[in-house]
């Protein structure tokens, strides 16, 4: 019904979205450098909350009746600049934080503001409601990210947001994990956003992770390798890296089963549908990129699938198709690779436009889709090769693919500007669009009934309904 913009040395503006009249005008102080707006509407439209009114000062809160253009509260608590705010799904509060460290939350029945709640040590820079209000999430410069109790508004768990490397959703649905710089898999549960576990003892940053088909497993994989796998080379020592993969049982945060992997930088896994099968990138033993399959829960290595291209790429990704038949695997180059595990054979290659950031198969296993640094999405026939469609998806390249299970959608999240959307398979038309707080985004997945759609990066994660009608669940 209504779209707000403000620019950061001019008004707050209110258009009508079906004729983009301007219906509503306010004056707000200029933001400093470094410093953003932040604007939130009522659920039912009726309210727009400002920050920096000209007159009162560029702390102040000022919430408008959008039917009578006046004032309903000049809301004072803050100490400082105001960059985020967030209503909850009834309306009945309003949810700020900004560079004061502290998150204020107003009652929009009274006007009064309660307790302030510190619990940030740098600025917060995003805040949002659970879908039933029952929680709240805030995002800080202090790389973490804290989930709140409404009732309690104690004690927040708290999400590390930096150093992220990767995500798995379980095959449920009902379990987040995520791996990255601090050598530990932390476990979340999806609906609540409660942590269940953390997993200690890796020697190595994780690179890689997967959850066994029946939720009860974890495997994560790490090495001496950045964000994109690729392995650390000390200056004049030669090739160094060394990886390592872990099998844990989730119940009880129980190491399993261990494999090192003497100069081998294992940079991405995928686990075969069945759980039988463990398949790694890196660089083989014999200091060459490649594909390794892995006996589960042993962690044998079974065999290194062939790649014949010539110059090997640095493979970075990879995924199963839904029977498990077969492998895709994805490099720094424009092609992708697709190995027949039934089989055998050498892989067929996938050319694209533009070089490959992230691929994905349909539940069936019969389409295969890539997103490409060009900003396409293209379709591909996995038992030959051939190109199907190619999409549109948005300005900027593709870092993470998703299909629906019901295969009638894809999902893609764009680098510049950052950005998810869901693309129709048939039309190509967008069904929707969102521009989540935590950019990058690296990973995308859906829940089983594709109704929910989870997206993780190096700077957090949210949790999205994957129909245009309910909010974004921020983690």
């Amino acid at each position: 019904r209504y779209l707000a913009t403000a620019e950061d040395q001019g008004p707050a503006l209110v258009w009508d979205a079906l004729d983009l009249r301007i219906i509503f005008e306010t004056p707000l102080a200029p933001l400093k450098p470094g410093q953003r707006r932040a604007l939130a509407f009522s659920p039912d439209a009726r309210y727009l909350a400002t920050h920096g009114d000209a007159k009162e000062g560029s702390s102040m809160v000022t919430v408008w009746h959008l039917t009578t253009r006046q004032k309903k509260y000049s809301l004072k608590g803050p100490g400082g600049h105001v960059a985020a705010m967030s209503f909850s799904p009834d309306g009945r509060r309003l949810l700020a934080g900004g560079d004061d460290r502290a998150l204020w939350l107003w009652d929009m029945i009274t006007g009064e503001p309660a307790t302030p709640l510190r619990a940030h040590s740098a600025e917060i820079y995003a805040v949002d409601f659970s879908p039933d209000g029952e929680s709240f999430a805030s995002a800080s410069a202090d790389r973490t990210a804290k989930l709140w109790a409404i009732t309690t508004r104690q004690n927040p768990l708290t999400i590390p947001s930096a150093g992220v490397y990767c995500a798995a959703l379980s095959a449920d649905g009902a379990f987040l994990a995520t791996g990255g710089t601090e050598r530990a898999a932390r476990v979340y549960d999806v609906r609540d956003g409660r942590e269940v576990t953390v997993l200690l003892g890796h020697n190595y940053p994780i690179s890689g992770l997967g959850f066994a088909p029946d939720g009860q497993s974890l495997v994560a994989s790490g090495a001496d390798c950045d964000s994109d796998g690729i392995a650390m080379f000390p200056e004049g020592q030669g090739f160094q890296a060394r990886g390592e993969i872990k099998v844990w049982r989730i119940a009880d945060s129980m190491e399993t089963a261990s494999a090192a992997a003497p100069l081998n930088c294992i940079s991405n896994l995928a686990i075969s549908p069945d759980g039988t099968t463990l398949a790694t990138t890196g660089v083989t033993s014999k200091g060459e990129p490649g594909v390794t399959l892995w006996d589960l829960p042993t962690l044998q290595v079974r065999r290194t699938l062939p790649l014949t291209a010539l110059p090997r790429p640095e493979l970075r990704h990879l995924a199963f198709s839904g029977d498990g038949g077969r492998l895709v695997a994805i490099g720094k180059t424009s092609d992708s690779y697709l190995w027949d595990l039934e089989h055998g054979g050498e892989a067929i290659v996938c050319r694209h436009s533009s070089v490959v950031r992230s691929a994905a198969f349909s539940r069936d296993g019969n389409v295969l889709v890539t997103g490409a640094r060009d900003g396409t999405l293209t379709l591909w026939n996995t038992q030959n090769g051939s190109t199907m469609r190619t999409l549109l998806a948005e300005a900027g390249q593709i870092t993470a693919v998703a299909f629906c299970p019901d295969r009638r959608a894809i999902a893609g999240a764009s680098h510049h500007p950052g950005s998810v959307i869901l693309r129709d398979v048939e039309t190509g038309q967008s069904r929707f669009s969102w521009q989540p707080a935590f950019q990058p985004l690296h990973t995308l997945a859906f829940t089983p009934d594709g109704r929910t759609l989870v997206c993780t990066g190096p700077h957090g994660s949210e949790i999205l309904s994957a129909t245009p009608v309910d909010p974004p669940y921020r983690r």
